[in-house]
């Protein structure tokens, strides 16, 4: 198929974990055409600031050898935080000197991070929360792009999987449009969470397609999810999870062969899988995905600019930064739902929690406790061995410890040492 010379093709995503990269190894020799990481897997911090880890050197020296291109997905670059919350700038500016650090060896063609806000009032709940589809979201996303496109200059940015929405429905393509336009950046359109919001919230994929500037596409992302288990919630719902472990849906690929003809500005697409979630018998299933995906890129190629649908317009928004230090210090209890209701704050984060629901908010909790037990599972061996021991009583120790300590910390090392001081506790 004839193409510019910067298009990259069908990507794969790395990950920093030993036995995830000798597993897909014929992948990363064979099949995939340029390699996607995450800046924060690069580095780890020191005393004086950030330098980069094993990691690092092992990707460097695949690029090198492969001669093939990386890009950069960031996990936590927060792009809706305020910068004014507490300790925020200062995160923001380490995270930047990650990514010079990372781009000086790399060369990322582009850098993309997920549409949410991570960082609040000093909170950290590792998971992106959603942000209310405002004016005002887009201005707080437009400027943090603007910052790192000093760094890397093509940026975009991955519309999320939600389970909840502070605002109505019906706004998701107006408001993608409105950040890319605003921020001079492109879309990253993860398919998987187009699907799973859908599912989730109730509205129809294709009709968000037809509002989206797919000229906007830099990159697509294909991946695979599962169901949540109906005993997680009271009411026994089950949710689409982003789970990234299992194999991509037919409905994904339906929507790929759908959009992909008039992403004229295409420049990859991308398979992921999330590591501890392959055997070797999933291999060749994984680069079975990488041939399909680069079959239907044959097949539709992107040719021509589409009319696109008409799409409402954005309410202007206010009280954002009062709304996330409120929901973020909630968030990590299940059942803090009846405390979202706030007389104190603004009547526009008043009315975004309003729309809020219930069920979507509860499993949203759970997933962010989720997330940090896997967190400190990964870089704790004492940890890790109790849980290997006694899984329960693990769990309960860390139940307690999750109510009784927010986590604070900006790296999950220092979560860690804050989990075995309080265990030192009397």
């Amino acid at each position: 198929m004839s193409r510019t010379p910067d298009f990259l093709g069908v990507g794969f995503s790395l990950h920093a974990d030993p036995q995830f990269l000798e597993l897909v190894r014929p992948l990363i020799e064979e099949d995939a055409d340029y390699f996607e990481v995450a800046p924060e897997a690069l580095w780890r911090p020191t005393p004086a600031g950030l330098e980069p880890n094993d990691y690092f050197f092992h990707f460097a020296e695949l690029k090198r050898r492969s001669k093939r291109p990386f890009v950069a997905h960031g996990l936590a670059f927060s792009l809706g935080s305020n910068t004014d919350s507490v300790g925020e700038q200062e995160r923001f500016e380490l995270w930047l000197e990650g990514l010079r650090i990372g781009h000086d060896e790399f060369q990322f063609v582009w850098f993309s991070d997920h549409l949410g806000w991570v960082f609040s009032a000093g909170l950290n709940p590792v998971f992106p929360l959603p942000l209310p589809m405002t004016e005002e979201s887009v201005a707080r996303v437009a400027q943090r792009l603007r910052l790192i496109q000093r760094t890397v200059p093509i940026t975009a940015f991955e519309n999320g999987a939600d389970s909840f929405r502070f605002g109505p429905s019906g706004l998701e393509a107006a408001f993608w449009n409105r950040i890319a336009s605003a921020s001079n950046s492109s879309i990253m359109l993860d398919l998987h969470n187009l699907y799973t919001e859908s599912v989730n919230l109730g509205f129809d994929p294709y009709a968000v397609l037809a509002q989206l500037d797919l000229s906007r596409v830099l990159q697509i992302h294909l991946s695979g999810g599962s169901e949540s288990e109906a005993t997680w919630l009271e009411s026994r719902r089950v949710f689409r999870l982003d789970s990234h472990d299992a194999p991509i849906p037919e409905e994904v690929w339906q929507l790929l062969e759908h959009a992909l003809p008039h992403c004229v500005a295409l420049r990859g697409i991308l398979v992921e899988r999330l590591n501890g979630t392959i055997e070797e018998s999933d291999v060749p299933l994984l680069r079975a995905e990488i041939g399909r995906a680069k079959t239907i890129l044959q097949k539709c190629k992107p040719r021509s600019e589409r009319p696109r649908e008409d799409t409402p317009k954005l309410p202007s928004g206010g009280g954002l930064s009062q709304l996330q230090d409120h929901v973020v210090k909630l968030i990590f209890d299940s059942k803090s739902f009846s405390s979202l209701e706030d007389g104190s704050l603004p009547p526009e984060a008043r009315d975004a929690l309003s729309y809020v629901e219930p069920d979507g908010y509860r499993m949203t909790s759970l997933i962010v406790r989720k997330l940090r037990f896997e967190r400190l599972c990964l870089v704790d061996e004492g940890f890790r061995n109790a849980f290997d021991a006694n899984p329960q009583a693990l769990v309960e120790n860390f139940e307690c410890f999750a109510k009784s300590v927010r986590p604070q910390a900006v790296f999950p090392q220092d979560d860690a040492l804050a989990y075995h001081a309080w265990c030192q506790k009397p």
